[in-house]
């Protein structure tokens, strides 16, 4: 993922969603920037997203989960963020 590239979609809405957490790799060299339902993410000046530096994490938990997209983006291109999604069984089941 890189600025040069257009922002990546790394977790669709999902109204089942009961945690999301965002790994950024250890080994990467520059920070990835996130946004909630911003297609248009930047890595700065107007609509930047949420800073995630290497070796860093954000997380989504209980009682707030947001269950819309998830944009991200970075400066340098080869940066690796991992995505860990949980869902609530009992709503996925009602969908």
């Amino acid at each position: 993922m890189s600025n040069a590239a257009p922002p990546t979609l790394v977790a669709q809405a999902n109204p089942a969603r009961a945690a999301l957490t965002m790994l950024s790799d250890p080994g990467n060299t520059d920070k990835i920037y996130f946004g909630y339902d911003s297609p248009n993410v930047t890595a700065a000046g107007t609509g930047q997203g949420v800073p995630i530096v290497a070796g860093g994490q954000a997380t989504e938990a209980a009682p707030s989960v947001f269950t819309g997209e998830v944009y991200a983006i970075s400066p340098t291109a080869g940066q690796v963020l991992i995505i860990v999604e949980t869902t609530d069984e009992d709503i996925a089941d009602r969908q």
